[in-house]
């Protein structure tokens, strides 16, 4: 084996080994803990946007109505996983925590469908994007708004929810 193998496999190793800590290790760290909340809200966000799509182009729902059904999905999910893992919350009342979760999350939903309501209603998307069909422009607006919520979400859940490790 070459110097250049055992380079890249030492590599290797020291990246998985990063990984590993991200996923397992304490989490008091600042950047641990918005890379482990980005990992929660992908998982939110793909349930988010599957039912999301899902109302809007196969049940017919509209775009402000979907999103708020899809939105309190992946806010359930979130709530669950961001205690436990995110921000390991050892000690919490569950109705008090839930409760701030989901009114910072409220917050989000509005911010978030004020945006579609901008993005879509008011047609801004097809000012950057008018030569792409509807149905990506509803999608394109979705991740925008989401991309938005994450750092609102994350910021105000760590400041008032689970600030007891921050």
């Amino acid at each position: 084996m070459n110097n250049n193998n055992v380079e890249f496999a030492a590599q290797e190793f020291n990246i998985m080994e990063n990984i590993k800590k991200l996923l397992t290790a304490s989490n008091n760290n600042l950047l641990v803990q918005f890379l482990r909340y980005a990992i929660v809200g992908g998982i939110a966000s793909i349930l988010d946007v599957s039912l999301f799509l899902l109302s809007v182009n196969y049940l017919q729902i509209r775009h402000i109505p979907a999103n708020t059904i899809s939105f309190v999905s992946g806010l359930l999910v979130n709530y669950f996983l961001s205690r436990d893992w995110v921000f390991n919350q050892q000690k919490h009342n569950f109705k008090k925590d839930f409760i701030s979760f989901s009114f910072i999350g409220i917050i989000g939903l509005l911010i978030s469908n004020l945006m579609l309501y901008f993005l879509i209603d008011c047609r801004i998307i097809y000012v950057f994007l008018g030569y792409i069909n509807t149905k990506a422009l509803t999608f394109f607006s979705k991740l925008m708004t989401i991309i938005v919520v994450l750092f609102w979400n994350f910021t105000a859940r760590r400041k008032f929810v689970f600030k007891s490790i921050n």
